[in-house]
């Protein structure tokens, strides 16, 4: 029994070797490739639309900025306040 146990997991780990070996090829796709399908991106017809979360580990330092350099002017909402596009 045991060496029926070693031999299957031998097979195992060939079969995994040769899986990973094919994948680094590109003789397979990557598993996740399979799955994802590519999101659609809009650009605006003007300005800057942006919305998301930063999360980072306690004690982690994170930095967010834009492509492009730019001094805000004015903001003509308040905090809270509900606002719609034009």
């Amino acid at each position: 029994m045991a060496k029926r146990a070693t031999v299957g997991i031998v097979l195992a780990g060939v079969a995994l070797v040769a899986g990973a070996v094919l994948q680094a090829r590109g003789a397979l796709p990557p598993a996740s490739a399979a799955a994802a399908t590519p999101a659609a991106t809009v650009a605006p017809a003007h300005g800057i639309a942006a919305e998301g979360r930063v999360v980072a580990y306690p004690g982690a330092e994170v930095k967010v900025g834009a492509e492009r350099a730019g001094r805000l002017v004015s903001v003509l909402v308040s905090e809270g306040q509900a606002v719609r596009r034009c």
